[in-house]
């Protein structure tokens, strides 16, 4: 090869270098990696190019938590399951499965949630129960295995029997046994003092002895020479009573005085002071229900009301009766009353104005609205409602929600 063809040649090796060299003063494209290739955001989500992570409503909106759903309008996401979701006692709603939760857990009854840890309400401390009587924590009550036995009653194997002691009143030194209802010297072992005979602590005797001397009883008593006391019913202190002030020894019995000083009535029931039981509502002019009964306040009036089956076929009330459920009352009730006329989402003002199968729930602010009940999704047929609330919010039973419409 000449020197003029080596010369060609390296010119036109140099001219296609010039020709993919960048000029003096010019700078480069950068090209970009989009992180939101391939990524597939849920409804009212966007995705954040530059994060790659799906926001609410825009891409500088916030990241919705598991169980959260966004509000494209408002860029704001929520649980729809813990909308109406009212939790008590510290415990917060999880947003995955709308329940009351104290960190994971669910608290049991008689807990509260305290620094994420449930920890039990302690309504017993310091509460001394008597023999066979177990406090219970949930109310604090002394029971007989869960059953809160009536005054005059003891725990006896398990059950509530009538206490062969109560009212008893035993001469000095001496104490009533429950074996036999009768007044022991120094104990339940010890020997029963007969009449003009007390008790004495230094021999644990009965010991003959007249101490009513002196002692002027009133109409229908008489003095036990073993106590000095005025007996109503008989002198001998093992078997008869001992009147209070204001009462009236009338036939071996005592009349008058606080008849419910030792009665305990079940919430809404009052004691009537005259005849010394618990009425429904008014201790004056209450009806007196049966165990079983449920004592509300229907039409302004308080009744007696049959608890019945909620959702049930049948319910167990009768004819022009529906079964209604009141989340007014304490843990809730569902009772037969009168059949209410308005229907889902009309305003209400007691349980009793809803139509059966819905209930009268509070939302605040003076709003009360009658409630589609349910079990399962498939039973709100509005189109746009979801059965929430099954987690026990609002006094609702277990398993029993109602239907909501979720915007």
């Amino acid at each position: 090869m000449t020197n003029r063809l080596r010369w060609l040649a390296f010119a036109g090796f140099i001219a296609s270098l010039a020709a993919g060299a960048v000029a003096c003063g010019e700078t480069t494209t950068t090209t970009t990696h989009n992180l939101c290739y391939e990524v597939e955001c849920g409804e009212g989500l966007v995705c954040d190019p530059g994060t790659g992570e799906c926001r609410c409503g825009s891409v500088t909106g916030p990241t919705c938590k598991a169980g959260e759903v966004c509000n494209a309008t408002t860029g704001v996401c929520f649980s729809p399951k813990c909308e109406f979701t009212a939790c008590n006692d510290g415990e917060s709603c999880d947003p995955v499965d709308g329940l009351c939760k104290c960190g994971q857990t669910q608290c049991q009854a008689g807990e509260q949630c305290v620094d994420q840890v449930c920890v039990s309400n302690d309504l017993c401390k310091g509460k001394a129960c008597r023999s066979g009587l177990v406090c219970d924590p949930e109310d604090g009550i002394c029971k007989c295995l869960g059953v809160a036995c009536e005054p005059g009653e003891s725990c006896t194997d398990g059950e509530c029997v009538k206490d062969p002691c109560a009212g008893k009143n035993c001469t000095i030194n001496s104490i009533c046994s429950r074996e036999d209802g009768a007044c022991h010297c120094m104990g339940p072992t010890g020997p029963v003092c007969t009449q003009g005979e007390a008790c004495i602590m230094d021999t644990m005797a009965c010991v003959g002895t007249n101490l009513c001397d002196n002692v002027v009883c009133g109409g229908g008593t008489a003095c036990d020479p073993a106590d000095g006391r005025c007996h109503c019913g008989g002198t001998l202190a093992s078997n008869s009573k001992i009147c209070e002030d204001g009462q009236t020894c009338i036939d071996g019995e005592c009349i008058g005085g606080d008849l419910c000083k030792d009665l305990v009535c079940k919430e809404d029931y009052q004691c009537d002071p005259k005849g010394g039981f618990c009425r429904c509502g008014s201790a004056v002019d209450g009806p007196v229900c049966a165990d079983a009964d449920i004592c509300t306040a229907i039409a302004a009036k308080w009744t007696c009301a049959q608890p019945c089956t909620l959702l049930g076929t049948p319910t167990g009330c009768g004819t022009d009766l529906a079964c209604i459920y009141n989340p007014d009352l304490k843990g809730g009730k569902a009772y037969c009353a009168p059949k209410g006329g308005k229907g889902p989402e009309q305003s209400c003002v007691s349980a009793e104005d809803c139509a059966e199968g819905t209930v009268c729930l509070d939302f605040g602010d003076n709003t009360r609205v009658c409630k589609t009940l349910c079990t399962e999704q498939a039973e709100c047929t509005t189109p746009g409602t979801f059965c929430i609330g099954k987690n026990g919010e609002f006094n609702l039973p277990p398993d029993i929600g109602f239907c909501q419409k979720i915007p």
